[in-house]
C-alpha cells in the first residue's frame, strides 16, 4: 500500500514557504547517471520520482523514499513519511504527513529505539493532512538507518498521545538509491 499521490510533494514544495528546512519538499535532485527507479520497492519502503510540474521552477526530476502507515481495519492512511534531498540543502529531510484533527501545539516527535524523543513542530494542516518537517543531519540519519524500533508520536484532538510505529525494513537500501 505504498502509493504517493502524483505531484503531491512538488505541490508541497511550492506551498511550504515557512518550512525553510524542507525547501522544495523532501526531494532528491538527480543526476542522469544515478536516477533511482520510480516505483522500486525495498521491503516496507518505496521510491517515487516526479517530473517537474507546470510552473515549477525546478526543471529536474525529483525522487524520495516513502512509507505509508495504514490502519489494519479500514486500510486508511494514518501517516506518510517521505525522505530525500531538498534542492540547495546538503542534508536530507523528512516530510511527515499526519492526520487532520490532531492537536498542533504539542508538535510531534521521533523516537529511535529507546532513545530520547526528538521533537519537531507541526507546521500546518491542509486538506490531505498536517505536515511536519525534520532535517536529518548525518548522526540522526545514521541512527535512523540502524534503528530497530522507530516511532512517530503526536497528540489527537483530545490531547491524548498517539504513537505510530514505523518499519525501517528496507529504508537503508531505498535511501542509498537517492544519493
Amino acid at each position: 500500500m505504498n502509493q504517493a499521490p502524483q505531484g503531491l510533494f512538488q505541490r508541497r514544495a511550492r506551498d511550504t514557504a515557512t518550512a525553510g528546512i524542507i525547501a522544495g519538499a523532501l526531494l532528491s535532485v538527480l543526476g542522469a547517471d544515478a536516477a533511482p527507479k520510480d516505483g522500486a520497492k525495498f521491503e516496507n519502503w518505496a521510491i517515487r520520482c516526479e517530473k517537474p510540474g507546470e510552473g515549477d521552477q525546478s526543471k529536474v526530476e525529483v525522487c524520495y523514499a516513502f512509507q505509508n502507515v495504514v490502519t489494519k481495519e479500514k486500510n486508511q492512511r494514518v501517516l506518510n513519511i517521505a525522505v530525500g534531498y531538498a534542492p540547495k540543502i546538503d542534508v536530507p529531510v523528512a516530510l511527515i504527513t499526519l492526520p487532520l484533527g490532531i492537536a498542533l501545539p504539542p508538535g510531534a516527535s521521533l523516537t529511535l529505539d529507546d532513545g530520547q524523543p526528538i521533537r519537531f513542530p507541526i507546521e500546518r494542516c491542509e486538506p490531505n493532512g498536517c505536515r511536519a518537517g525534520l532535517k536529518l543531519e548525518n548522526d540522526l540519519l545514521d541512527k535512523l538507518t540502524k534503528a530497530n524500533k522507530v516511532q512517530i508520536s503526536f497528540h489527537d484532538g483530545a490531547h491524548r498521545p498517539v504513537n505510530i510505529p514505523l518499519s525501517m525494513k528496507g529504508f537503508g537500501d531505498a535511501f542509498k538509491t537517492l544519493k
